[in-house]
Formats: structure tokens, C-alpha cells, sequence
């Protein structure tokens, strides 16, 4: 299941361009334009030129089909894969700051307390 907006998935058509984001060897991420090349009910086929090859990424999550084992991933643009990025930076380190401490941080309220165990399905 994927946490990101997938939804411009739904309007891409022949000609669009998009974000395309692949992991290397050791799980580095990066990424570059491309464009859709077609559009079926399951797939959209995605290339980043003319004469690159083709590869079909699934029409509801924007994965691409993956042989190698090496995630490739669709976006609606790099602001938003930049954004995404960012957003998973600064949960890591929300987490790690929360793992760090056995005891509640001064300062912090029941309320404050309660808010986020709701907001994470948590049961009180």
C-alpha cells in the first residue's frame, strides 16, 4: 500500500510528462523527467526520450514493473518527490528523537500526549 498521492495518476494521458525515481544498487534514489508513451486500463508505458526504452508502471500505485529488484516509482513532478523526501527526513527524525527517550520530555502535555496517539490509532 502507498502512503503518497497517487491521484494525477488518474488524469496522465499520451504526450504528459512526469517524474520518473529509481533506486540504484545500494538504494540510492534519484530522478529525471519523462513522459507517458501510452496509457491502458492496468499500465502506463513511460519513457525518458524518444528513443529510450519503454517501461510499464501500474496505472493505480505509479510502480514500475521491476525485474532487477530496484523499485522505479512515477511522480507527478520533482517539487513533489522533493517534498515526499523531505517529509520522510523529518518524520526519521521525529521518530528517533521519540526512541531516544524512555520518559516523556518535559514540557509536554497529557493533551499534546493524547493528540498524537490519535492521530496514530493509538488506545489509550
Amino acid at each position: 500500500m502507498t502512503t503518497r498521492n497517487v491521484s494525477f495518476l488518474n488524469d496522465l494521458k499520451k504526450g504528459d510528462e512526469v517524474y520518473l525515481v529509481s533506486a540504484d544498487y545500494k538504494g540510492r534514489k534519484s530522478g529525471k523527467p519523462a513522459f507517458v508513451v501510452s496509457r491502458g486500463p492496468k499500465w502506463l508505458t513511460i519513457s525518458t526520450s524518444q528513443n529510450a526504452h519503454k517501461e510499464r508502471f501500474d496505472i493505480h500505485t505509479g510502480c514500475g514493473e521491476v525485474d532487477s529488484g530496484y523499485r522505479r516509482e512515477l511522480w507527478e513532478n520533482e517539487a513533489a518527490w522533493q517534498a515526499d523526501v523531505h517529509k520522510r527526513k523529518v518524520w526519521s527524525d521525529f521518530r528517533d528523537a521519540v526512541n531516544a527517550h524512555f520518559h516523556y520530555p518535559e514540557g509536554l502535555s497529557v493533551e499534546n500526549i493524547e493528540k498524537m496517539a490519535e492521530l496514530f490509532g493509538s488506545r489509550g
